[in-house]
């Protein structure tokens, strides 16, 4: 298991928050991250995140609103084109931050979180930053499944990442850990 590079707290100022008009009546909330590694290792920088938002739903009782129940989902999320072209989507519910991103010594990813929601019933209430420091062999692993997808028709595919001798598959694993960021209002 890999030591667990922690990340720094990060807050959701009021100010920050900007929210638009989507076209089904819902509304978008957008919510600018800081994910910045605070023990950053020397070398061997192999992470992933996911992000996950709660709602809160209301009913009406009487023509007043009253809080119902909360569900949590998957959060899209906006980068800048560097950070995209650097992140890969894997099949764990998380996404793979390439090697290179931290080659020039950068300790922090800004994203600015998704969150939809409907105006009249719904509340966005918390940003939950899940934060995988991942082994070698689960980065290598996930990276070449990601690149599968990625192949021009006509060239071969990438061979998929193996490290159990005399065999395949792979064996490796990751440390975790959740902050959860409430959403001011």
């Amino acid at each position: 298991m890999p030591f667990h590079a922690n990340l720094a707290p990060t807050q959701i100022l009021p100010g920050d928050l900007s929210s638009e008009p989507l076209e089904d009546g819902r509304r978008l909330l957008r919510v600018p991250l800081t994910l910045e590694v605070e023990d950053m290792p020397a070398e061997k920088r192999f992470f992933a995140f996911a992000l996950r938002f709660e709602n809160l739903v209301y009913k009406l009782q009487g023509g007043v609103q009253v809080p119902d129940y909360t569900y949590v989902s998957n959060a899209f999320f906006l980068a800048d084109g560097r950070t995209l072209s650097l992140l890969h989507n894997i099949p764990e519910p998380a996404v793979l931050v390439d090697e290179k991103f931290w080659n020039d010594n950068r300790r922090t990813l800004f994203l600015d979180a998704l969150v939809p929601y409907d105006p009249v019933m719904e509340r966005p209430l918390r940003i939950y930053v899940e934060w995988r420091t991942l082994s070698e062999e689960f980065y290598r692993y996930h990276l070449s499944l990601a690149r599968q997808g990625n192949n021009l028709p006509l060239s071969d595919p990438d061979a998929v990442y193996n490290n159990v001798i005399g065999g395949y598959g792979n064996f490796s694993g990751y440390s975790v850990s959740v902050d959860t960021l409430q959403i001011p209002y």
